[in-house]
């Protein structure tokens, strides 16, 4: 398993974001636009923001495509590789602003119902994991409440500004991606990060079992992206793939 599994997810994910807003057999759109947030497992499509104000061209992709705030190195704490990334609470803000030209643009009631009908896709967390220390059991469940606490926010926040239609993706295992590999002199993958990706995964499904009641009209779909990853790894030929090495 030398290949890079945040590759790997990234390219599952952008599928996904690009099969949601892709035309139908019918002609018509799935949703009216993909709103992505999250790191570098998400940040090739849509256009990315940054990008899109750059060429004054935010408003027209947000009205029809979708706009992308994903951030590589980004995580849900603002502490995770602060300075480095557009961090989740940023990339929240950076929505808020967005909705607030569209409004002007093509008006609130307009915007209401294309950003209830859209879909807001999001990926995060592992950046979090690669930067904590915890020491002690109660050290991990301190973390994981910390990360659902601001997860959670971010989501009600969205939710707030009109978001309905939520795709969350769940975090993989981290512990076989190869920064973390090569530290291993046999380069195998480090369990005690995989045990702690599912752990935090499982407090994010809990989390959203939790907020889902408190927000009408919220609809979410949570992806398992670590069970997936470890099909693709245990039979890669049914997708077409193989484990190639380079010499």
């Amino acid at each position: 398993m030398k290949g890079s599994l945040m590759v790997l997810i990234g390219i599952l994910a952008v599928a996904l974001a690009s099969a949601v807003a892709a035309a139908g057999t019918t002609g018509e759109r799935v949703v009216p636009a993909v709103f992505v947030l999250g790191d570098s497992t998400l940040d090739r499509s849509p256009v990315a923001y940054l990008v899109l104000k750059s060429r004054n061209y935010l408003i027209p992709s947000a009205l029809t495509r979708g706009v992308s705030y994903a951030s590589a190195g980004a995580g849900i704490l603002d502490s995770t590789n602060a300075g480095e990334n557009i961090p989740l609470s940023k990339q929240v803000h950076y929505f808020a602003s967005t909705k607030t030209e569209m409004e002007s643009a093509w008006g609130t009631r307009k915007v209401s119902a294309l950003l209830a009908n859209s879909f807001f896709l999001l990926s995060i967390g592992s950046n979090d994991l690669f930067q904590s220390k915890p020491k002690t059991p109660a050290d991990v469940v301190a973390l994981y409440t910390n990360l659902v606490s601001n997860y959670s926010a971010a989501i009600t926040d969205l939710y707030g500004m009109g978001a309905r239609k939520f795709g969350i993706i769940n975090m993989g295992p981290v512990g076989c991606v190869p920064r973390v590999r090569v530290l291993n002199a046999t380069g195998a993958c480090n369990d005690g990060m995989n045990r702690m990706a599912v752990g935090f995964s499982s407090a994010v499904k809990s989390g959203l079992a939790a907020l889902a009641p408190t927000l009408p009209g919220f609809a979410y779909s949570l992806a398992d992206s670590f069970a997936a990853t470890n099909d693709v790894f245990a039979n890669p030929q049914s997708l077409g793939m193989c484990f190639c090495s380079m010499i």
